[in-house]
């Protein structure tokens, strides 16, 4: 019988992301845990 693999994670470190010139963040570190669930909010709400 085969073992069910591990679920996937997401490592992000010093990640940055520019819209139209202006940084919308930098040196981000982020650690997203695999088969859980994550949402990520703005300060209106939205994401």
């Amino acid at each position: 019988m085969d073992t069910p693999a591990a679920p996937l994670s997401v490592t992000m470190h010093a990640a940055r992301l520019f819209y139209r010139g202006r940084p919308l963040f930098e040196d981000l570190n982020v650690e997203l845990a695999g088969g859980r669930w994550t949402c990520l909010l703005g300060p209106s709400g939205v994401g």
